[in-house]
């Protein structure tokens, strides 16, 4: 049984063991946080504008990649469309969303019976824009190919929050590399200078 006395000992030693801030280390601690948050928070949304774009061209890029899988293994076209509703072909830019379907005749629409969607994207927040160069469907062959093209997602309009992706006569795509200032470069030394590629 334990003594009064070891009991005291025991509590006394607990007690030196607690510790608490002061006030001037609250004071300084504060400080010190609201410093790194000054200097962090900027650079933390830069982070997230980044990764929003790489998203977004990622999804994009792996929709290609779908659609021109598709059309190798069901042995006929396989269509990328830009899409308001998500049931028909339409609208200015891949930033309102976009759909997949098979393409029977190789047309480009999607109106023909026998035709059926693949897949469907949503649109983008509205201050991105996702355009093509002169290309509103990317046709894919039974055998993968597909005409070359380039397709420029920006943020704001603006050419150094964008990315690129280029899409070869052989159906395959390429994302575009960075310049120094973050601009996608069409090929070395030569920056895009346009949100809307011709």
């Amino acid at each position: 049984m334990l003594s009064l006395r070891r009991v005291f000992a025991t509590i006394k030693k607990m007690q030196k063991h607690e510790s608490a801030f002061t006030l001037i280390e609250l004071m300084i601690a504060i400080a010190v946080a609201a410093i790194v948050l000054t200097i962090g928070v900027p650079g933390f949304g830069r982070v997230m504008e980044r990764n929003h774009l790489t998203a977004h061209i990622n999804d994009l890029v792996s929709t290609l990649h779908f659609a021109r899988s598709e059309a190798i293994r069901r042995n006929k076209g396989v269509t990328v469309c830009h899409s308001t509703d998500g049931a028909t072909c339409g609208g200015v830019g891949y930033e309102n969303g976009w759909i997949i379907f098979s393409d029977r005749n190789g047309d480009g629409d999607y109106a023909d019976a026998g035709e059926e969607i693949l897949r469907v994207n949503e649109g983008l927040p509205s201050n991105y824009t996702m355009r093509t160069n002169n290309l509103s469907t990317f046709n894919y062959s039974a055998k993968g190919a597909a005409p070359a093209g380039r397709i420029v997602l920006c943020k704001d309009n603006l050419t150094n929050k964008a990315r690129a992706i280029f899409i070869a006569v052989g159906g395959r795509t390429r994302l575009a590399p960075l310049d120094a200032n973050g601009v996608p470069e069409v090929s070395p030394g030569n920056p895009i200078t346009t949100c809307t590629p011709t």
